[in-house]
């Protein structure tokens, strides 16, 4: 992983609708977060093809 810092947060996208979460993300970026978890509870059913699909932009 190197020496780089990782700043990240869970979050349930499943929550909110796509204007919020793209105003979370954003908020994101602008905040210094560089990892995201999300969909933990899902995350058997889903394959990154589908997930990136669903939610394009949490792809940071």
């Amino acid at each position: 992983m190197g020496k780089k810092l990782y700043h990240g947060a869970a979050y349930y996208p499943e929550l909110w609708d796509e204007k919020v979460i793209n105003e979370d993300i954003e908020m994101m970026k602008q905040t210094g977060i560089n990892a995201v978890r999300i969909g933990e509870f899902a995350c058997p059913t889903w394959s990154r093809k589908k997930a990136s699909l669903i939610y394009p932009s949490l792809l940071l």
